[in-house]
C-alpha cells in the first residue's frame, strides 16, 4: 500500500480517487466525479471543445497507434464531450471541427480482483467559426484591433515596396556615386574615423572593395566589444565571489564549552573549497568541510550544489553516515562523472562531548589530545560524486577539555614555497606537509580556536614566502574549553 492518486472508470463514469496514509489508522480515501460541469468549465477556460473518448493505444515496440477501441473501458465508459457555447448550423466548412491537440489519460479499473490499466484519449477541437468569433465578431476587442493593425501594416509595407522599386531604378543610374562614396570613406579612415561604414549594393569590384572596408571597421568594433566583454566578465566574477562568500559562515558559532572557527581563502576569484556550520539543536552542531575537483567557476558551482544538498538532507532525522550517503547520490545524479568532491561531515554533541563523523575521501582531520597524543578521523568511504548508492561508516570521538580538532583541505598541506621543485621531497621549499601542521597545532594548542587558526595560516604564509597560491586554503578549528 502507498499513497496514490489515479483515474478510475466505473459505472459509466470517470472518477479521480486519492488515498492517504495507507497502512495506518488514519487511512482515508477521497473521490471526485468528472461530470459535465468540470468539462464545460475546462472548455470555457480553453475557449475550445473538449472530447474524452474510450480510445486506447496499441504498440508494436517501435510505433504507437491511437484509436484502438479498448475492450476494458469501452463497455463502462461511453465518453464525455463539452463545449462552452452552443454550436448550430450545417456541417459546412465554417462549422466543421478541427482537432488541434490531445493527450492520453491513464485510467484504472478494478476487475476480477486486480487492477487493469488502460488509456482514455482527451482531445481539443475548434472550428473556423470559433476563430472568426474570437477575432472578427467583437467578442474580443483586442483581437479585432490586432487584425486592423495588421491590415494597416500590410498596406504600409505595400507602399514601401512601391517606393523601393522606384528608387531601385534610380540607383542603377548612380554608379559614379558609388565611386564618390568609396573616396569619402577612404579619406574618413585616413583622418582616424574608424566607425565609417560604406554601404554599396554593387556586386562587382566596387562591392568587394566596400565589403573589405566594412570588414576592417567590424574588426575594430569587435576589438572594442571584446574589451567590454572582458570587463563584464571581471564584474561577473567579482559578483560570483561575493555570492560565494555569502554562502560560507560569517560568524563563529557559540556553543557551551566549545570554540569553533573557520576560514577559506580561494586561489582565484572564486574557489571550490567549502566549510559550513549547521545548527541542529541547542547542543548539536553540524560541521562540514569539502574540496571540489578543479578550480574556477565549475568548481564554485559544484561547491554550491554540495552545500545545497547538505542543507537539504540535514533537516531529516538521520545518522551522519546516512546524510553523507544521500548527499553523494544527489551529486552523482546532478554532476558530470569527471566532477567529484572530497567531503567530511560531523555532528558535535556539546552536552556529551562526542564528535560523530564520516569522511568521504577527505584529508583526515587531526585530533590533538591534552596529553600530547594524536588521532585522525578517517573512517567513512568513497569521495562524493563518483558512484551512487555507496555505504559510509561513521565513528565517534570523545573530546576532553583542552582537545583540539583541525579540519583542513590539501591547500594547506600541499602549499609549496617559491623555489619548490616538483616531486623532490628533499627540497625544503616543497609541500608544507602534515608534520608541520601538527607541530604548529602543538605549539599553539593553549590558545583559543581563533588563535590556533591564525597561527596555522601565518605558518603557511611564511612557508610560501610570497609565492603564488596554487590551491584554495580552507581550515576549521574546534577546541573544547578547559
Amino acid at each position: 500500500p502507498r499513497d496514490t492518486t489515479a483515474w478510475f472508470a466505473a459505472g459509466g463514469d470517470l472518477w479521480l480517487m486519492r488515498w492517504r496514509d495507507l497502512g495506518t489508522p488514519e487511512a482515508s480515501a477521497q473521490a471526485w466525479l468528472l461530470g459535465q460541469r468540470p468539462l464545460t468549465e475546462l472548455s470555457r477556460l480553453l475557449r475550445c471543445g473538449v472530447l474524452l473518448t474510450a480510445v486506447g493505444t496499441a504498440s508494436d515496440g517501435a510505433n504507437v497507434a491511437i484509436g484502438v477501441r479498448d475492450p476494458v473501458v469501452s463497455p463502462v465508459f461511453t465518453g464525455r464531450r463539452a463545449m462552452y457555447r452552443d454550436v448550430t448550423g450545417d456541417a459546412t466548412f465554417w462549422s466543421d471541427w478541427r482537432y488541434f491537440g490531445g493527450t492520453l489519460l491513464e485510467v484504472m479499473r478494478h476487475r476480477e480482483g486486480r487492477l487493469d490499466g488502460t488509456s482514455l484519449f482527451l482531445t481539443l477541437r475548434t472550428g473556423w467559426s470559433d476563430l472568426r468569433g474570437e477575432f472578427l465578431e467583437g467578442e474580443n476587442n483586442l483581437n479585432v484591433a490586432v487584425v486592423i493593425a495588421l491590415a494597416v501594416v500590410a498596406f504600409l509595407f505595400l507602399v514601401i515596396e512601391i517606393f523601393a522599386l522606384f528608387f531601385g531604378v534610380r540607383i542603377s543610374e548612380g554608379i559614379i556615386a558609388a565611386v564618390r562614396v568609396l573616396g569619402r570613406g577612404t579619406r574618413a579612415v585616413a583622418a582616424g574615423d574608424l566607425l565609417t561604414r560604406i554601404d554599396l549594393p554593387n556586386e562587382d569590384e566596387f562591392g568587394d572593395l566596400g565589403a573589405s572596408f566594412n570588414e576592417m571597421t567590424r574588426a575594430v568594433r569587435q576589438g572594442r566589444d571584446d574589451a567590454l566583454a572582458r570587463e563584464r566578465l571581471t564584474r561577473e566574477l567579482q559578483t560570483a565571489r561575493e555570492i560565494q562568500e555569502r554562502l560560507l559562515p560569517h560568524a563563529e558559532p557559540r556553543l557551551p564549552g566549545f570554540e569553533i572557527t573557520g576560514a577559506s581563502i580561494p586561489s582565484r576569484e572564486i574557489g571550490g573549497d567549502y566549510f559550513d556550520f549547521i545548527v541542529q539543536a541547542d547542543d548539536r552542531m553540524g560541521i562540514a568541510i569539502g574540496d571540489v575537483s578543479g578550480k574556477g567557476m565549475p568548481a564554485a558551482l559544484l561547491m554550491a550544489n554540495l552545500q545545497a544538498s547538505l542543507h537539504g538532507q540535514v533537516i531529516h532525522p538521520s545518522s551522519v553516515a546516512e546524510v553523507v550517503a544521500r548527499v553523494n547520490d544527489l551529486l552523482v545524479a546532478s554532476t558530470d562523472p569527471h566532477m567529484f568532491a572530497t567531503f567530511f561531515y560531523g555532528v558535535l554533541d556539546t552536552g556529551a562531548g562526542v564528535f560523530t563523523t564520516a569522511n568521504a575521501g577527505h584529508n583526515p582531520p587531526l585530533v590533538l589530545r591534552t596529553d600530547g597524543s594524536t588521532a585522525t578521523l578517517g573512517e567513512g568511504g568513497l569521495l562524493l560524486g563518483m558512484l551512487a548508492r555507496q555505504a559510509y561508516v561513521q565513528q565517534e570521538t570523545r573530546l576532553e577539555p583542552g582537545d583540539v580538532v583541525v579540519l583542513y583541505t590539501d591547500g594547506i598541506t600541499e602549499a609549496a614555497g617559491p623555489s619548490a621543485v616538483p616531486d623532490d621531497p628533499d627540497n625544503p621549499d616543497a609541500m608544507f606537509g602534515e608534520a608541520a601542521l601538527l607541530e604548529v597545532v602543538r605549539r599553539h594548542a593553549h590558545l583559543p580556536a581563533v588563535g590556533i587558526k591564525e597561527a596555522i595560516l601565518a605558518a603557511v604564509a611564511e612557508h610560501t614566502a610570497g609565492a603564488e597560491q596554487s590551491d584554495d586554503i580552507t581550515l576549521v578549528v574546534i577546541r573544547r574549553q578547559d
